[in-house]
């Protein structure tokens, strides 16, 4: 990337290509798509807690990625939920408790959903808990969001107390996808982009029908050819679990047949990905823990596609970014971006290209990838195919990783803490105070005051 100054350290020039283009027809009325996103609570790639899973209760799911464009090695970039929106929609640092914190301001910044706005889209944002929840109101606001669905209840409502007394975070998925479409019917503006965070595959693992959807859990693995004796313990041990998967299949199953009822359905993509993975029921490596699958749905796509490259949440935005200001003439971006991620790697083989840092559910970013080496708490490991990875002794190598991954914590908590990743326009404010360092030689930090 060309960076344009020291003060801003992640602001550079949007220079990603356009990847997905190739694979996808253009909309019938020459417009801009329709964009749908769909995040899914706990949505990982082997979900039964086996490296060779031989049994999937996302069906449908399934369906639309054996149809459509598929990334088999997508990472989340934390170990929970609450970095998922700044990662997929602004490719964003994460400072030092997450980029939409509680703590401070959520700083300055530009997203994919900020250029579409200005492009004349239409954002809802639909989430069956509390909004406030991980600065995803603040968040969305920030972001040109029209639409921010309430779902709190009344503190003296049955339903309430019903949810509180369960440790339910909010609405089923059922429940929240219905209300979204109630709110569609009555304001359906084109072109739209609408964001659904899902709920019910996360813990206590309750969902309506219970009993039904553990009944298709069992026939399932029934009907299934499952020869790992841990795998099937697994599923006879956690039926709710994977009831719970089923039930959101099913009501996703549900939501795109809705939009299947709308005039823009043919001009319409879905990307679909979760928003970590599920905590494990077996044993697997650091890296793996981040591993998630995503998928473009969209009867735009020419032609299916699984792809094995490594790719991130962080790669989304620059890569949509990329497609709509390179395919419709009318779409325009800024020029400037701050994004730490790439175009997403369309490589049917394995290889991973991707420097990223991990940022843990205690706020902490002990964890690092820089091409086929990864880094967490002081062990350093080489990545292969299927993100398995081996150890790997090499003090100059480990010193290397420890030493980025310290530059990288050190440059995202400047510019997230102090607002410095995306310049004011207009501002005639002076700065406080100029530094230099030169981290390769190891300088100490010069600090040269101001004076007023």
């Amino acid at each position: 990337n060309t960076y344009l100054n020291y003060e801003y350290p992640y602001n550079h020039y949007f220079n990603d290509k356009d990847v997905i283009g190739n694979f996808l027809n253009k909309p019938s009325d020459g417009n801009p798509p329709n964009f749908v996103f769909i995040i899914i609570e706990g949505f990982g790639r082997k979900l039964t807690g086996v490296d060779n899973p031989s049994v999937s209760f996302t069906p449908f799911l399934d369906s639309l990625a054996a149809t459509g464009l598929m990334w088999e090695n997508c990472l989340s970039t934390a170990e929970r939920t609450f970095e998922v929106l700044p990662s997929v929609f602004a490719s964003a640092p994460y400072g030092t408790h997450g980029f939409a914190n509680r703590y401070y301001p959520i700083p300055y910044h530009n997203s994919l959903l900020q250029d579409m706005s200005r492009n004349g889209y239409t954002i809802s944002f639909f989430y069956g808990g509390s909004s406030s929840f991980d600065g995803q109101n603040e968040f969305m606001e920030a972001n040109n969001a029209s639409f921010i669905m309430k779902a709190e209840l009344d503190t003296a409502s049955e339903k309430y107390h019903a949810m509180k007394n369960g440790n339910r975070w909010g609405l089923d998925d059922g429940e929240m996808f219905g209300n979204a479409i109630q709110h569609k019917q009555k304001e359906n503006k084109r072109p739209f982009v609408d964001i659904y965070l899902t709920l019910t595959t996360h813990e206590p693992f309750i969902c309506p029908d219970q009993e039904k959807y553990e009944m298709s859990v069992e026939k399932i693995a029934k009907n299934s050819n499952i020869t790992d004796k841990r795998e099937r313990k697994n599923i006879e041990e956690n039926k709710n679990i994977f009831a719970c998967f089923n039930y959101t299949d099913n009501c996703i199953r549900d939501l795109i047949t809705e939009y299947k009822k709308l005039n823009a359905y043919d001009n319409t993509i879905f990307v679909i990905c979760g928003d970590h993975r599920m905590c494990p029921l077996g044993s697997i490596n650091q890296l793996q823990k981040y591993h998630i699958p995503m998928i473009i749905h969209s009867n735009l796509v020419k032609s299916p596609r699984k792809m094995k490259a490594v790719v991130s949440h962080l790669d989304i935005a620059p890569t949509i970014n990329a497609y709509l200001s390179e395919n419709f003439e009318a779409y325009s971006i800024e020029k400037e971006c701050q994004w730490l991620g790439t175009s997403l790697d369309t490589a049917t083989n394995f290889r991973c290209n991707k420097i990223m840092p991990f940022i843990l559910n205690s706020r902490d970013i002990e964890e690092y990838l820089y091409d086929t080496l990864f880094i967490t708490y002081d062990r350093l490991f080489s990545v292969h195919d299927n993100l398995t990875v081996t150890p790997l002794e090499d003090d100059h190598l480990l010193q290397m990783m420890k030493d980025r991954l310290e530059a990288e914590k050190a440059i995202s908590k400047y510019a997230v803490y102090y607002n410095c990743l995306k310049p004011i326009s207009n501002s005639n404010d002076e700065p406080i105070y100029n530094f230099a360092s030169n981290f390769e030689k190891r300088n100490p930090l010069e600090e040269t005051i101001v004076d007023d």
